[in-house]
Parts: C-alpha cells; sequence; structure tokens
C-alpha cells in the first residue's frame, strides 16, 4: 500500500450513519486537523433507526449530538445532515443532488466515503443497504457536482474533486499512519466514562493497528491491546467481541482458525464470524471449535483463558436476566 497523498487543503468525509466514520476513520482525520487542514462530515442520517428499544425520534436527535461531540474531538467543526430516512437510504436522483449540492459548497478537494461493496470482503457479512447506496451515490455526485448542466438549481459547478477514497474495502491501495499523531487522552475518554460507570456491557474491537501499542498485530489479536489496556488499564472486565474473524485482511494474514485462537489468548471472549460456509462447504465455526480444542489438549492455549472468557459471558447474561 502507498501512504495516502496529503497535499490538499479541504475534505468532505460521507457516510451514511452516526459512528460509521469512528471506524477507523476518525483517528485519521484527528491526524489532518492536526496539520491545518479543513475537514467537514456529511452524514445522509442521523441513525435514528440504528437502537433497538428507543423511538426514533429519541435516537435521532441523541445519535446527532454523539456524532457532533465525536467529530469536535477530532478537530472537526462542521456536521451536517442530509435528513434521509435511516434504513431507507435510497440511490438515486435525489440523493445525488443533495451530495452535489454540498459539494459544491464546500468545494472540497478530496471526498473520504466508505465501503458499498456488497459485503465486508469476499466471505464477509452483507454491507448495509444504507453504505452501499451512499457509497455509489457519493461516486456520481462528485461527477455531478463537476457539470454545470446537472442540478443547475444547486449551486455553481465545482469541479476541484481530484480524490475519492472509500474506507473499509477489501483490498485497500492506501494507508494513513495516525501511530505518532494519535492523542490517547481523548480517544480513551468516553471508555474511561462508561467503564467507570458501568454502563458497557460488552466492548468490540477492530481490527486496526497501533503500532504505540502493539507493533505486530492489530486490536483484535492483540494481548496488550485487550489484556494490557482494556483490562488493565482501564479496568473492563464485561466480554470482549471481535470483529468479524471471515474479513479478508484477518483470515488471509493469519488465517480464521489461528485467529480465533490467537483473539481468545489476547484476552478477547466472543469470537465472531459472519459467514459460517467455508469454501469447501464446510463450517467456520466448526473449524474454529476444533483448533480451539486442539490447542487445548496440546497445552498450547492455557484452559483458564477459555474459563475466563465463558465466566465474563456467563456473568453479563445473569445481569441481563438471561442466565
Amino acid at each position: 500500500m502507498q501512504p495516502m497523498p496529503e497535499d490538499w487543503t479541504r475534505a468532505v468525509a460521507v457516510v451514511a450513519h452516526p459512528d460509521d466514520l469512528e471506524y477507523g476513520v476518525a483517528s485519521a482525520v484527528a491526524r489532518w486537523t492536526g496539520q491545518g487542514k479543513q475537514v467537514a462530515y456529511l452524514l445522509a442520517t442521523r441513525g435514528e433507526a440504528g437502537i433497538a428499544g428507543l423511538h426514533p425520534d429519541q435516537v435521532g436527535p441523541l445519535r446527532a449530538a454523539e456524532e457532533r461531540r465525536s467529530a469536535a474531538v477530532v478537530g472537526v467543526r462542521e456536521v451536517e445532515f442530509l435528513d434521509h430516512r435511516d434504513g431507507l437510504v435510497e440511490y438515486g436522483v435525489p440523493l445525488r443532488r443533495d451530495l452535489a449540492a454540498v459539494f459544491r459548497r464546500l468545494q472540497p478537494e478530496v471526498i473520504i466515503t466508505m465501503s458499498f461493496d456488497l459485503t465486508w470482503g469476499d466471505s464477509g457479512m452483507v454491507n448495509h443497504a444504507d453504505h452501499r447506496a451512499v457509497g455509489l451515490a457519493v461516486l456520481d455526485a462528485v461527477r455531478d457536482a463537476a457539470n454545470p448542466w446537472v442540478f443547475t438549481d444547486a449551486g455553481p459547478a465545482w469541479g476541484g474533486a481530484s480524490e475519492v477514497y472509500v474506507a473499509g474495502v477489501a483490498d485497500p491501495t492506501h494507508f494513513v499512519d495516525v501511530t505518532d499523531t494519535a492523542d490517547r487522552c481523548p480517544e480513551l475518554t468516553p471508555y474511561r466514562m462508561l467503564i467507570a460507570e458501568r454502563l458497557a456491557d460488552g466492548i468490540m474491537t477492530a481490527h486496526v493497528f497501533n503500532r504505540a501499542l502493539d507493533p505486530e498485530f492489530p486490536a483484535t489479536l492483540s494481548r496488550a491491546t485487550i489484556t494490557g489496556l482494556l483490562r488493565g488499564e482501564l479496568g473492563f472486565d464485561g466480554p470482549v467481541v471481535t470483529d468479524d474473524l471471515r474479513m479478508r485482511a484477518i483470515e488471509q494474514h493469519w488465517g480464521l482458525e489461528a485467529a480465533a485462537v490467537r483473539a481468545l489468548a489476547a484476552g478477547a471472549d466472543i469470537l465472531l464470524i459472519a459467514n459460517d460456509r467455508l469454501p469447501d462447504g464446510g463450517s467456520a465455526a466448526q473449524a474454529v471449535l476444533t483448533k480451539i480444542r486442539t490447542r487445548l489438549l496440546s497445552g498450547r492455549l492455557d484452559p483458564e483463558v477459555v474459563e475466563a472468557a465463558l465466566a465474563r459471558v456467563r456473568a453479563l447474561k445473569a445481569r441481563l436476566g438471561d442466565g
């Protein structure tokens, strides 16, 4: 992969929902704003259909406020919402027009969006319909914004967006190194608060690298991150859930079974496998269980690690009344 060029001054990051950008992109945004660049956030929805058990009228304002606070942490002052309906975003002319109008007004040189592939990798879970609609519309809206004969009521044409970067793809071509610029204090503040107030029932890891924490493994497989930072420094004693172990970056680099064992040894409790069907027709979950049993019998995986994981899951189920 090549480092992402940084010879620009204005960018817009476009996603479907609040919290989409916080899955990795926000760390890069913090680097860029620290360099003096202007980055704006543009969200198609307010994420109002994203919390089971809470009415959209409550959730929309809550998630919008959370997004604005998250943006402020990484130096973003401008956050806009297009107010399309969460879960029902449609690719089409109305969405393209809304996006093109913002591009013309903000005049970004660079635009960032998220993967709009059907699945997260060849064997991963199906990508959210809103992500797919927004990502594709972003590409077309960049061209629309540059055409003075398209959406003539949406402001003067802007053709200065020279690059579009798509995050979360299976085969990335560029990277942004945030190791030396990430500030652990604001990034860890929400975790400290939620853990201290006993409001974090579980925490999900991501397949992201931070050389300062672990120069060899991503967070999902990193004992330094899960056991050292999350459990040791932050004091979290609930279940840790891995990101999807079938994602290509994990499966091709470490192998599904080996990654699952390493995640357990690192301190993870729940192994997420989004697609159970292996290329040979077998079960991914069964293959992982077989590998775990083999490592236990050979003494290469500590039984106490597995017992501790089971205990944390049982404790959460009992607390939630499902024990």
